[in-house]
């Protein structure tokens, strides 16, 4: 015995084996290449790394040299401005004792004293260029100068706060005094009496361009800079300072405490004013005063060795790395022609493993039940099979389809052509006039501009479709042998009435003559009326017991219903089953076959009965509710009892073969099973649920399109049933 797939070949497995190793192991020339790759872009970006590493060290290391440069000048400038600061106390302390003296009398000695403050000042002593007594209403008392006016002192505001307590040192912004008519920082102290008494206040006035000078000298290199500066931002010197430069505010670039012990800020490398040059700066905080000083060194000039180091690991870096790709080139070059005929064998085994692998696919395919094919859709111009494998010679040519099925095919396309997976059966003539079911189930795997290309297969379900016909025909017998006894009695009443009907019509027109015949005449028409009630109960089961249920078309959902009802309405009678049926007006036609629609309805109607048994008489009630789906495209009907309900773990096997809950004998399990199969041929659908009191299945259908030829129910015309409550 043999399944149908040839052998390989001893190289074809050889082939095959060394195809499977190389693809689990990281191998070939694409491996290769990402590792010579990935071993250039490591080197490269470590040379690199080093070059950054080595010039941020450099960088670092010339700004901690600026950093500690910058605290150096500051520390030594703290130093100076602290020596002018214990001068300029001292001089506060004469002009304090010259006042004291005054007071006392002793004119000889405040003169003294006077002529030595003026010496101060002439000669420029710690910068001073006036020395000033203020009165207690403002006004200049004495001064360094030689003559003086009795003008009003122009820093109101230090007199103020002086005047309000404030005894520490005060230090002005710079200004051109009213007198001298030259630029000045003036600092101010509050003189008082031995009881504390305020007794005035006396200035200093500093120059502030000679302080600049001063700085700029113990500043030598023309980019960096000195400065003292207030507590509030105003310069107060500032080394190379302009004159227009002294009276202009900065906001410095640190924060920097209004009060407390002296120390050193936090180093920042910041732009400095007027120039906005990056330096790295140092601030001092002069304790007992509102000054603060500062050193800044360029960071240009500090860091330009850096630059030139960052140059020369640049260039390095540079010759470094071309170094490595001419290497890892040169390299890669030689493993290439190392290996060219290692390549040229193996591309050689794996086209002779490929040519095997073809064999074997094109074996196993031939030796499938199903023919499988790959088909290119176009919009407008159809399906064009472009592979087909053996097993496709073997089936009817599907383009003999009858013409009955050409819109299920063109749905079959355009279903493929959404993007959706389709199926579908249509029966095809051969040449010996038998006919053969094919089924065609395709997948779309690419979509393409003007359509799509699809896999699938094509089977011949002739068998299989003969199969579920007797299943459905068997199920159908088997529901007219469950009803037979209620069928017969049904019919028996018809034919009880007629038959004493017309020994009634006889008996009148005996008895009276020709008086007797109005009532022998109602009588007739009584009977014919039973005769018409009779007749549609067999047409009905004439219907239903055929073998053809005929092609798919419009069927109103109201007329299967009633048909249904005529059909195991005398088994629900009997079991004191009350029918209601509500059906709206308006429900436009589905798309089925009357015949399999019924023998569901029936089915569902027999299973209700069989679970309401259980139920008291008097609540055994079988609903039937139509109504139109949310989304439009759909008609419901909704079958309830009132028999309780099913358990949660046989609610979801209803619809599977065999499985039934009624005890050995009395159900084969495939009645729901064939429901299920009948809803689905006819594109719709079932499901069930319970709901209080029972169970409720609800049939899906699709809405038949307007052209759709009615479906011949086979019936002749009967009186319509439209009672919406049948007992």
């Amino acid at each position: 015995m043999t399944n149908g797939l040839a052998p390989l070949s001893a190289d074809s497995r050889s082939a095959l084996a060394a195809r499977a190793v190389r693809r689990a192991l990281p191998s070939g020339p694409a491996w290769r290449a990402f590792a010579t790759g990935l071993i250039v872009a490591l080197s490269l970006v470590l040379i690199w790394a080093v070059a950054v590493a080595l010039v941020q060290r450099a960088g670092r290391d010339a700004a901690e040299k600026a950093r500690a440069q910058a605290e150096v000048g500051a520390a030594a400038l703290e130093q100076f401005m602290l020596r002018t600061i214990e001068g300029i106390e001292a001089t506060f302390a004469f002009v304090e004792m010259r006042r004291v003296l005054e007071a006392a009398g002793d004119r000889p000695a405040a003169d003294l004293i006077a002529s030595h403050l003026a010496d101060i000042a002439a000669t420029n002593r710690l910068g001073l260029v006036q020395i000033a007594d203020i009165d207690t209403n403002a006004t200049l008392r004495w001064s360094s100068a030689s003559a003086f006016p009795r003008a009003d002192f122009f820093d109101r505001q230090a007199f103020l706060a002086h005047l309000g307590g404030t005894r520490g040192l005060l230090v002005g912004v710079p200004q051109i005094e009213p007198i001298s008519r030259r630029w000045s920082v003036q600092f101010s102290r509050r003189m008082e009496d031995s009881n504390g008494r305020f007794l005035g206040i006396a200035v200093m006035s500093l120059d502030p361009v000679a302080l600049s000078r001063d700085l700029a000298e113990m500043m030598p290199r023309p980019n960096d800079v000195m400065f003292v500066v207030r507590r509030d931002g105003t310069y107060v010197a500032r080394s190379r300072a302009t004159l227009r430069a002294l009276a202009e505010e900065v906001a410095l670039a640190a924060p920097l405490p209004g009060s407390g012990a002296a120390g050193s800020a936090p180093l920042i490398l910041s732009a400095t004013q007027p120039d906005q040059r990056e330096r790295f700066t140092s601030f001092r905080m002069m304790g007992g005063t509102p000054l603060v000083v500062g050193t800044g060194i360029d960071a240009a000039e500090a860091l330009a060795p850096v630059r030139d180091f960052a140059r020369l690991a640049v260039v390095t870096a540079l010759l470094t790395s071309a170094l490595v790709v001419l290497l890892a080139l040169y390299a890669r070059r030689r493993h290439e022609r190392l290996h060219a005929k290692t390549e040229v064998q193996e591309a050689r085994l794996a086209e002779r493993a490929a040519g095997a692998a073809r064999a074997e696919i094109e074996a196993l395919l031939a030796g499938l039940p199903v023919a499988v094919y790959r088909a290119r859709i176009r919009r407008g111009r159809g399906m064009e099979v472009t592979y087909a494998s053996a097993g496709m010679a073997t089936l009817p040519d599907a383009g003999k389809a009858k013409p009955e099925e050409d819109d299920a095919r063109r749905e079959f396309v355009a279903r493929l052509l959404s993007g959706r997976d389709a199926v579908v059966e249509y029966p095809v003539t051969r040449a010996d006039g038998s006919t053969v079911w094919l089924r065609d189930a395709a997948r779309v795997v690419l979509n393409t501009e003007d359509g799509c290309e699809v896999v699938g297969y094509r089977a011949d379900i002739t068998a299989e479709r003969r199969l579920a016909a007797r299943a459905t025909e068997a199920a159908k017998l088997a529901t007219l042998g469950e009803m037979a006894t209620g069928l017969a009695h049904e019919l028996n009443q018809p034919i009880t009435a007629m038959s004493l009907g017309a020994d009634n019509a006889a008996d009148a027109l005996e008895a009276e003559g020709s008086r007797g015949i109005p009532e022998a005449l109602e009588t007739l028409r009584s009977v014919a009326g039973q005769a018409a009630r009779a007749q549609t109960i067999i047409d009905h089961l004439r219907v239903f017991g055929r073998r053809d249920a005929g092609p798919l078309g419009a069927i109103e959902v109201r007329s299967a219903v009633d048909g249904a009802v005529v059909l195991a309405g005398a088994a629900l009678r009997t079991a004191g089953i009350e029918v209601m049926r509500n059906i709206p007006n308006g429900l436009p036609p589905v798309q089925g076959q009357l015949v399999l629609i019924e023998q569901v309805l029936v089915n569902l109607c027999l299973n209700a009965r069989d679970a309401m048994l259980k139920q008291p008489e008097g609540q055994r009630r079988l609903i039937f509710a139509a109504r139109r789906a949310p989304a439009g495209d759909r008609v419901l009907l909704a079958v309830r009892d009132t028999g309780g309900g099913m358990p949660e773990d046989v609610v979801g096997r209803v619809f599977e073969p065999f499985f039934t809950t009624k005890p050995v004998g009395q159900g084969t399990g495939l009645g729901l099973a064939i429901c299920h199969g009948i809803m689905a041929a006819q594109g719709g659908a079932i499901r069930v649920a319970n709901v209080d009191h029972g169970a409720e299945f609800t049939l899906e259908f699709a809405i038949a399109e307007r052209d759709a030829p009615a479906a011949d129910s086979g019936l002749r015309d009967a009186p319509a049933q439209e009672a919406t409550h049948v007992a």
